[in-house]
């Protein structure tokens, strides 16, 4: 027998929200065990692999931790939050930025501290990690939802926090939006828990309306005015659901070369059309959101006026070699703060090929696009191939030997690529580890 749609979904949500409370009940026993050591963020169990227990290693000197692995210089990492925090405020926007490199709870509070509005996720799992292993208040899943489990887990989550998701389609908008009130109906209320007025179901989950301004993903194209406004008038009427505005981020332009540059200004055009023609059809004022730019274009995208209100850059914290060069691009460099440190595994081919090798291949630092991780603290040794496990190193003339068991240290290519491969990143002051960030909002990564 076949059950109503309504049905399935309000039994899914039941699930979907035991699921999300008993991963919030686990997270909050561990944090509570760790407790009496607060600069570690919610370390995961060690494993013989780790070499020792994260918590032994802080105070340590650098040279102590197991390679490969990633550090955070802490005084580059917090002078980046502040400037990018503050170049929103002096543009008037809102931040609100990705955690698809940061991964961390941890890192995501430092955002928030440091004035961001929320956070943006890509997925739900992540989502999920942020809000209840870091009480993260307010999330953007900056994707579409589809699916009755993963719909399902969102307006869950939706209970515990103010929760914004994307939206292209009107099956799916109506989906989100009979989940929303069925979860009402057994008593869920999030964000504000405010009443939706007139004895409507109280608005529990809100929506932005995704739009293509080029990027070729998804979204509804920029300039088919009338299926979005279709979408926001929808949204609009629909209960359980609150509309929030519109999205368009541009990843294709992320690179701060002059053509990502001017196709950062077509993005913001269509952009502010799109906006003039819902709100010429909804009501002046009636797009209070319009989310998107990342950190290889934001203060392009800022300076746009009628385009992004609210910011979602966030990996250019980091400041790996594409946001680096991006930054620059834009006037706007970043301290160093993430690097990838490993040491030299084998020197047998040093004197007759000036080549060595360290431990960190592909797995622990991928080459996005054949992007190769840059070597800074040694002058002279370049990276040429990564295999599985293995850094092949290269000498220039002149350059001094290599010793076996010696340290590297390297400026990952891609952020986002890199961090998914790894577990934690190490927070260093002064050459000592002083943080450990716990990236639990990898779990669940294929989900």
């Amino acid at each position: 027998m076949l059950l109503p749609t309504h049905v399935v979904v309000h039994a899914a949500g039941i699930v979907a929200g035991a699921l999300i409370a008993a991963r919030c009940r686990r997270t909050a026993a561990g944090v509570a065990a760790a407790a009496p050591s607060p600069p570690l963020a919610a370390a995961a169990p060690a494993t013989p692999f780790d070499g020792c227990d994260a918590r032994a290693l802080l105070g340590l000197p650098t040279t102590s931790l197991p390679t490969p692995c990633l550090v955070l210089d802490l005084d580059g990492l917090e002078a980046n939050i502040a400037a990018m925090a503050a170049r929103c405020r002096a543009a008037g926007v809102a931040w609100r930025p990705h955690c698809k490199a940061i991964r961390s709870p941890a890192l995501a509070r430092l955002f928030v501290e440091a004035g961001a509005v929320g956070v943006t996720c890509a997925k739900v799992s992540q989502a999920a990690a942020l809000v209840c292993g870091g009480g993260v208040a307010d999330v953007l899943v900056a994707n579409e939802v589809v699916g009755g489990d993963k719909i399902a887990a969102l307006v869950a989550l939706a209970r515990r926090a103010t929760v914004c998701v994307a939206v292209d389609d009107e099956q799916n908008l109506c989906e989100l939006s009979a989940a929303a009130v069925a979860a009402a109906g057994s008593g869920g209320s999030g964000g504000d828990g405010g009443s939706g007025g007139d004895g409507a179901p109280p608005v529990l989950l809100d929506v932005v309306i995704d739009l293509d301004i080029g990027m070729g993903r998804c979204g509804v194209p920029a300039g088919d005015h009338a299926t979005i406004i279709r979408l926001c008038a929808l949204a609009q009427r629909l209960p359980g659901v609150g509309w929030r505005g519109l999205m368009g981020y541009d990843g294709h332009a992320q690179t701060g070369t002059a053509e990502a540059l001017a196709e950062t200004d077509r993005g913001a055009a269509a952009l502010c059309a799109a906006r003039c023609a819902v709100e010429a059809a909804l009501g002046e004022g009636s797009v209070r959101v319009v989310t998107g730019a990342g950190s290889g274009n934001y203060i392009r995208a800022v300076a746009a006026r009628g385009g992004v209100n609210e910011v979602q850059g966030g990996g250019g914290v980091l400041n790996c070699q594409v946001y680096r060069s991006s930054l620059e691009a834009q006037g706007a460099p970043n301290a160093a703060a993430l690097t990838l440190v490993a040491q030299v595994v084998s020197v047998a081919s040093q004197a007759s090929a000036a080549r060595a090798v360290a431990d960190a291949g592909f797995k622990s630092g991928f080459p996005l696009f054949g992007g190769l991780p840059k070597v800074i603290s040694h002058p002279g040794v370049t990276v040429t191939a990564l295999n599985a496990e293995h850094a092949i190193l290269q000498l220039a003339p002149g350059t001094p030997h290599l010793a076996l068991g010696e340290r590297l240290v390297m400026v990952p290519f891609y952020s986002d690529a890199t961090a998914v491969l790894h577990r934690r990143f190490f927070g260093v002051r002064g050459g000592r580890v002083e943080r450990v960030f716990d990236m639990s909002a990898s779990i669940g990564m294929l989900h």
